[in-house]
């Protein structure tokens, strides 16, 4: 990149070091970057037939800029043998809706053949295959886990309702009615796995939220990137925790107000 490069990209600064100079073969590699390969800033780094030092360390709190190796622009062409050559070109729109309009405009230039792509598409090619994997075997293994804990609370309810069979049954013979035992059950079911579902979520919270972790894209581009476990992700969750209360504990609570009281109150002799 040139010397304008980092100012066009948002929440970036320095987190040791300085910047590169112009010409120079000197390198600011991403906090996570230099993380996972152990860099620090005064390293010497062999990049093709070149050393490079590396002069500073950026955050990008969190984002996938922390995977990228920045220098000069023409220090990387004449290290390369790239003279006059540009793989990408990143530019600063005044809004989101320009875009439809640069990439009418490029479609004009029938030379030199440019696609302009938001830099969340782009990220999202990058990281397609692993997202799509990702997703393959998640959401199976999700559904699985959620019918393996709705038998888990099916089973744990209807041995709760057999343990207590004579408590229901005096319930109703003072007066409580088959809808009042059935709501009373089916409340307990769903409180209990409204605290199961608050507990997975905390764990969840405290042990991935911020957890690194990486992958391998198109073109072998490899992306580094931290987890972060939203507001929209704990909704999803906790909602699928709560449909497992409400299915699991309909049917032990329709089995307690089926209880024959009579029979119910003479089994505790």
């Amino acid at each position: 990149m040139d010397a304008a490069g980092m100012s066009i990209r948002d929440n970036i600064s320095l987190s040791t070091g300085r910047p590169f100079k112009s010409g120079a073969r000197e390198i600011v590699v991403g906090d996570r970057f230099a993380r996972e390969l152990g860099l620090h800033t005064g390293d010497t780094v062999r990049l093709g037939t070149v050393n490079w030092t590396v002069v500073g360390q950026f955050s990008a709190q969190g984002s996938a800029f922390e995977s990228e190796i920045w220098a000069d622009l023409d220090a990387i062409r004449s290290a390369f043998d790239r003279q006059g050559q540009v793989q990408s070109l990143r530019l600063r729109l005044f809004s989101p809706t320009s875009l439809p309009a640069l990439q009418n405009e490029l479609a004009t230039i029938t030379t030199t053949p440019l696609i302009a792509v938001s830099e969340t598409d782009l990220y999202a090619a990058q990281s397609g295959r692993t997202a799509s994997l990702i997703r393959l075997f998640g959401w199976p293994l999700a559904i699985l886990m959620a019918i393996g804990a709705t038998a888990g609370a099916l089973n744990t309810m209807m041995n709760s309702v057999s343990d207590r069979k004579v408590e229901i049954a005096t319930f109703r013979a003072l007066g409580f009615t088959r809808f009042s035992t059935f709501i009373g059950t089916w409340i307990e079911a769903v409180l209990l796995a409204a605290i199961g579902a608050i507990s997975g979520l905390a764990m969840s919270w405290l042990v991935f939220n911020g957890w690194q972790a990486s992958t391998i894209g198109a073109n072998d581009a490899g992306v580094a990137f931290q987890l972060a476990v939203t507001s929209d992700v704990m909704l999803v969750a906790g909602a699928l925790g709560l449909t497992i209360g409400v299915i699991g504990g309909a049917l032990p609570a329709i089995t307690a107000t089926r209880l024959p009281i009579a029979t119910a109150l003479r089994s505790n002799r």
